[in-house]
């Protein structure tokens, strides 16, 4: 990902840790990349990077999740969406743990696998079809990676 493309997520998440409104900021970062954007906060000749300068390379403010078990995964794919009224076609959410267990950032996948089945969805009906017409999890298919990795288009999807 391009060093301009992460300044400017860092950006709007220090606009969002120093705006008016109550809220805690979670930053959720592949361990292979927290080297990474800590140096381009710390090396940063742009300014409003202070909020996240003060945090950035201080291990005390950092946790590590390790990726989620079948049985996590599981309950990260079913509950929330019968929670608000969808179904998994029979055979989805085997597909889906297949394809997430063994991921490094399984969570954040699992996450982005279902926002995406949602909007292909039919009806109430989470299908199959609609998870092999993505190409499976992101990242395995070019069509979804530049995508995922779009600071700024995560940050715009989670923000609204």
């Amino acid at each position: 990902m391009p060093a301009g493309q992460i300044r400017l997520f860092l950006q709007m998440i220090c606009q969002l840790m120093t705006s008016p409104l109550p809220c805690t900021v979670l930053l959720l970062l592949r361990p292979d990349h927290i080297r990474r954007v800590v140096e381009l906060v710390v090396t940063a000749e742009v300014g409003g990077m202070e909020p996240i300068r003060a945090v950035a390379g201080l291990e005390s403010h950092r946790v590590y999740l390790k990726p989620l078990t079948a049985d996590q995964l599981l309950s990260v794919i079913e509950k929330p969406a019968a929670k608000v009224g969808l179904r998994l076609e029979a055979g989805l959410t085997d597909r889906l743990l297949e394809e997430l267990v063994d991921q490094p950032s399984n969570l954040t996948l699992a996450s982005y696998v279902m926002m995406l089945l949602w909007e292909r969805r039919q009806g109430s009906l989470l299908t199959q079809a609609a998870f092999t017409a993505m190409g499976g999890v992101p990242g395995r298919s070019e069509e979804h990676t530049s995508e995922l990795q779009s600071p700024c288009n995560l940050v715009c999807r989670l923000l609204l």
